[in-house]
């Protein structure tokens, strides 16, 4: 079974490989060449795989222990990682632009650390032939209640690769207005959605009150699109 990596993200969507280049701008070193400087002549890939176990599902990702060897040091240990449930599945997160240029973000609970968090509407989903897209203005609809005049990917970004080798698309919805109430499902536990300015919001990252790593990443590639 193939990891849903960014490459893999990349080529189901469509994307290209590289990022857009500003011909304003010098030209960057690409991360292989970066990594090659690092490595020099290497191990392409040092641990493999001996024996994988899945000790754990849901709808959505599945979680192994798995028994892997380093083939440099040849060393064999445990792992664990979190993949997703098929190649079918993937997470999105929408950055849901207003039409006065604030940002919607929804509060939300968290099983995992078990508090509250602030951050952009995200979910996971099955690919389908509908695309990218569907899903997006799914997530944006049940979690806001906002429809978008313009939806367009920013990139994809994973936000945990030492244990997730889950990606996650990064979509930028623009001009967003309020549709509906929100329908969200209460097994998602939203709070409900707060519109903000971005300085606002920059001044909550800064003080450490915004801390989900998709969120940060997300808003990090906005940035980068909006040459800031």
């Amino acid at each position: 079974m193939t990891t849903f990596c960014l490459s893999a993200a990349r080529k189901v969507l469509g994307m290209s490989s590289d990022v857009p280049k500003d011909p304003a701008e010098p030209a960057a070193e690409s991360s292989s060449l970066l990594l090659q400087r690092l490595l020099g002549i290497s191990f392409l890939h040092p641990l493999v795989t001996r024996l994988a176990r899945t000790v754990a599902t849901d709808d959505c990702v599945r979680i192994e222990h798995n028994h892997v060897h380093n083939v440099a040091t040849k060393h064999e240990s445990q792992a664990v990682r979190v993949m997703p449930l098929d190649d079918a599945h993937h997470a999105s997160i929408v950055v849901p632009v207003l039409l006065d240029g604030r940002l919607s973000l929804v509060g939300r609970y968290r099983y995992a650390t078990g508090r509250w968090s602030i951050e952009l509407p995200r979910a996971d989903f099955e690919s389908d032939d509908r695309g990218w897209k569907h899903p997006a203005e799914t997530l944006l609809r049940q979690s806001s209640g906002l429809v978008a005049t313009k939806m367009s990917l920013l990139g994809a970004i994973q936000t945990d690769s030492a244990i997730s080798g889950i990606s996650t698309i990064v979509v930028l919805a623009e001009g967003c207005q309020s549709a509906q109430q929100p329908a969200a499902s209460p097994r998602d536990l939203i709070a409900g959605s707060v519109a903000m300015e971005p300085a606002e919001l920059d001044r909550l990252v800064r003080r450490g009150e915004v801390t989900c790593g998709a969120t940060l990443a997300a808003l990090y590639l906005y940035a980068a699109y909006l040459g800031r």
